[in-house]
């Protein structure tokens, strides 16, 4: 309880936010210390679990990730459905969306999916323990490893602080590449004869892209004289957008330069996902 009420000091005192009513006492929220539990367990799990494995023959996991890959999808539309409905294609306002009340109905369903998206977040911690049981070392990157770990207090907060309004966007939008992402490698479980047809492959990145300059951007307006919504989470988010841009585009100028190109194209159509498209990507191969 030591840590809710530090990190519950830490958002009233310096940032005028207090543990939203709605969702302050669900299961996960209600505990700082399970979440800090679960992120530096992880750490440890991806820095000790390679040298542990050393001793074993890789497990073969296509028919476990398989069905994981058809959860995350199945999850992530929900999200994305719960997201468009509650507010983003219905009564929600594109910039400063204020927080919705308790009393509001159809705030819910955007504080649900809030805390679905972070409960999806802690199942995709699954992705490195999937990397190191099938001794895929090299792709547990730095850019992999920090962005399951920082994702857990990111959204413990968003669900915690302000599940609802403007930060929300970056979580919508999140969830719709992760449908797209997911069905990817679904999709690329299914052999040859739907392989050939993965050749778009390529633009999981430039959408991974696209989504982190969207999320800057749609975070800059709150910094509006006419914007009241709290700016820490989102200033947080767009942070970390940028770190996660610049090592996106390091991983896409090693893997999509133009002469390699063709290369690659042809890997996609005789391999299963041979890459790691994103952070929270699961290879298939």
């Amino acid at each position: 309880m030591k840590y809710l009420r530090f990190a519950d000091s830490v958002f009233n005192n310096y940032f005028d936010v207090k543990p939203d009513v709605r969702s302050k006492d669900w299961f996960l929220v209600d505990n700082a210390g399970s979440m800090l539990f679960m992120a530096f367990s992880y750490l440890f799990v991806a820095l000790t679990g390679p040298k542990i494995m050393r001793a074993f023959k890789p497990f073969d996991l296509r028919r476990p990730i398989m069905i994981y890959n058809m959860l995350m999808v199945a999850i992530n539309s929900c999200v994305v459905y719960l997201c468009a409905v509650g507010g983003w294609f219905t009564h929600y306002k594109l910039l400063c969306q204020p927080v919705g009340s308790a009393d509001d109905p159809r705030s819910y369903q955007i504080v649900y999916a809030t805390y679905i998206m972070m409960v999806t977040k802690y199942m995709e911690l699954l992705d490195t323990v999937f990397f190191i049981l099938r001794k895929k070392e090299r792709q547990l990157s730095v850019l992999h490893i920090y962005h399951h770990f920082i994702v857990v207090p990111m959204c413990w907060g968003c669900i915690r602080y302000l599940p609802d309004g403007h930060s929300n966007f970056a979580l919508f939008v999140n969830a719709f590449i992760h449908v797209v992402m997911y069905a990817y490698y679904l999709l690329s479980q299914m052999g040859p004869s739907v392989q050939k047809y993965l050749w778009w492959k390529r633009y999981l990145t430039k959408m991974q892209l696209t989504q982190f300059a969207v999320v800057i951007l749609h975070s800059l307006w709150l910094y509006h004289p006419s914007c009241t919504y709290p700016r820490v989470m989102q200033t947080f988010n767009a942070f970390n957008c940028v770190i996660f841009a610049t090592l996106f585009l390091n991983f896409y100028r090693k893997n999509y330069t133009a002469k390699n190109n063709m290369e690659i194209i042809e890997e996609s159509s005789n391999k299963l996902g041979n890459m790691c498209i994103s952070p929270g990507s699961v290879k298939q191969d």
